[in-house]
């Protein structure tokens, strides 16, 4: 209940941020936890299912385009011509050879897989790396590879979920470190005197709106096609919310001293 009643309270400038800066630093920083974590954990809600559905669409077209064939006793059976080269969504190819002909997944595309006959090959980022084939018999049809699609999906989300959290919670750190900046200016010009614990706690309750802001910005990437537009948005707006909202706490120091 102390989060969300902190969380309206933040949302806009006012005398009521002589009282959030004022609370003890590790409420403050609890706060910030919370809040960082709660950003990251909507951002995923927004994109787990269209997530899961392109992890669906990725093996579905897979299915499609690889004819079937077997691993038995870690060695794969394949009965069509080879080499055979199938191109893959999201710019990515597989070539089957058992044969021995091809020996590493073949550049040109930024990520690239090679069915060879004891091993799968994959080449992503300038490495290549390889992984025996199982020893028990499997068919690689279309049910196989539906089976794969209920499994990563469910593994692709989680791991966006912990990716998502642990990203907002040290990009929102860094960005509360680095636009205390802004505080320290005012601080200077003004000549209040601020110790540094008010300005990190005027920080972290300052970065309220800038998470809403930061997602809804997320929402409408299609309307602002350009990453440094939006970039240049949100450190602008955090920067000037910051700046309003030490003023009134400068005004009420101000009228409190008389």
């Amino acid at each position: 209940m102390a989060f969300f009643q902190n969380f309206l309270r933040a949302l806009l400038p006012g005398r009521h941020y002589a009282d959030l800066v004022a609370q003890p630093p590790a409420t403050a920083f609890r706060y910030f936890i919370t809040l960082s974590l709660a950003t990251g954990l909507l951002h995923w809600l927004l994109i787990v299912q269209p997530l899961q559905v392109n992890v669906r669409l990725l093996f579905e077209q897979v299915s499609k385009r690889v004819p079937p064939f077997e691993i038995d006793r870690g060695r794969a059976i394949v009965l069509f011509p080879q080499p055979k080269i199938i191109p893959l969504p999201f710019d990515a190819e597989l070539v089957i050879d058992t044969t021995g002909r091809t020996t590493l997944p073949p550049p040109g595309t930024p990520v690239a897989f090679l069915l060879s006959e004891k091993h799968f090959w994959v080449r992503a980022g300038g490495q290549v790396l390889s992984v025996p084939l199982p020893e028990e018999k499997t068919v690689v049809d279309t049910s196989y590879w539906n089976r794969l699609a209920d499994i990563w999906s469910v593994r692709v989300s989680a791991f966006a979920l912990s990716w998502l959290l642990i990203k907002t919670f040290f990009a929102k750190f860094l960005q509360v470190v680095l636009l205390s900046g802004v505080v320290m200016f005012w601080d200077v010009v003004w000549k209040t005197n601020w110790d540094f614990r008010l300005i990190l706690n005027l920080c972290f309750y300052g970065v309220t709106p800038a998470c809403l802001l930061g997602l809804l910005l997320g929402m409408v990437s299609d309307l602002l096609p350009s990453a440094y537009i939006r970039m240049a948005i949100y450190y602008c707006f955090f920067a000037t919310f910051l700046t309003l909202s030490a003023a009134t706490i400068r005004g009420n120091q101000s009228r409190s001293s008389y």
